[in-house]
């Protein structure tokens, strides 16, 4: 019984300590991090924790929906390792027609997920209509005229190219396991911008 009463007092202790380091370092966003992980059951987050955070809705403005290919869902392409990834959704698209498309686990054409790395396409695209509108001069534009950080040392030869490129060389902390790493102050954070300020090249 006192082995098991000294076993709960320490877990209480470093429990309190935990809440204290939060608290003073800062990192409040940690509680919202493990409240959706480990309270679920999970390590890290998943596709559909979208529904945690704010959103709001892009209104399509004319759009081309892309028609379905004569041979469409006809021809199955190889799959290799989607059950093992446990994907969602397959897509191809060739010669602007859908030529072949497969869901599992409930998901659709109309789901909605998390984007995740999928966000540096669409980031790729806006910069392209960005310099088309005249906002930016050239991809080799210095990222210091856009941000005051960047403007000098090292940080100045840092150009939109190399963000582009993912070579700009920052000195990324890329853990996905550490809870106080980029990767879960930037997810479950709320201020990514000052985060990826304090970064240098």
């Amino acid at each position: 019984m006192k082995l098991i009463k000294k076993i709960v007092s320490g877990l209480l202790f470093l429990l309190v300590l935990l809440n204290l380091y939060i608290l003073v370092s800062g990192r409040t966003y940690i509680w919202f991090g493990i409240k959706n992980t480990y309270l679920k059951g999970r390590m890290g987050p998943n596709i559909d924790e979208y529904k945690i955070f704010n959103n709001r809705e892009v209104k399509a403005g004319a759009y081309i929906p892309i028609p379905n290919g004569k041979d469409y869902n006809t021809k199955e392409p190889l799959t290799p390792g989607f059950d093992k990834y446990q994907s969602i959704a397959y897509l191809v698209i060739k010669n602007d027609s859908v030529q072949y498309e497969h869901y599992w686990d409930g998901y659709g054409e109309n789901s909605l997920t998390n984007s995740f790395s999928m966000a540096k396409s669409f980031v790729s695209i806006l910069i392209g209509c960005a310099l088309q509108d005249s906002f930016i001069k050239s991809i080799d534009q210095p990222v210091g005229e856009f941000l005051t950080e960047f403007k000098t040392g090292e940080n100045a030869k840092l150009s939109i190219r190399n963000l582009l490129t993912m070579s700009s060389g920052i000195n990324f902390d890329e853990n996905y396991m550490s809870p106080i790493a980029y990767p879960a102050a930037a997810y479950y954070g709320t201020d990514i911008t000052r985060l990826t300020k304090s970064y240098k090249v």
